[in-house]
């Protein structure tokens, strides 16, 4: 139809370690592990943006359907706020214009 959104039940969590640690094992390769840790822009877990709840059962026990709210904003009344901040940039004012165009933005804190 248009505009749903799909989800997938994956099954129970698989470790990413244990994941690439099967994987190489299989290949026979002779491969280190480097852990890294988290870096800038990445997420421990995924926000859901839609109801788990109000999700439909489709024919297949594995997938499901769900609409998000729709959150859509008119861009065109932003462009002389997103000019000026192409011209002067100031992250805290970015920050500010990004917050009112993503209705689902969220900032992330790193230590």
């Amino acid at each position: 139809k248009g505009g749903e959104i799909f989800i997938l039940d994956m099954g129970k969590p698989v470790k990413i370690y244990d994941l690439a640690m099967s994987m190489i094992k299989l290949s026979n390769a002779n491969v280190g592990i480097d852990i890294v840790g988290l870096r800038p822009g990445e997420k421990l877990f995924e926000e859901l943006l839609y109801d788990v709840n109000s999700a439909i059962k489709t024919d297949n026990k594995k997938i499901f359907i769900t609409k998000i709210e729709d959150g859509a904003v008119d861009i065109t009344e932003y462009f002389d706020k997103l000019e000026e901040c192409i011209k002067n940039p100031n992250i805290d004012e970015i920050k500010k214009v990004m917050k009112q165009l993503v209705v689902s933005y969220k900032e992330v804190k790193y230590n």
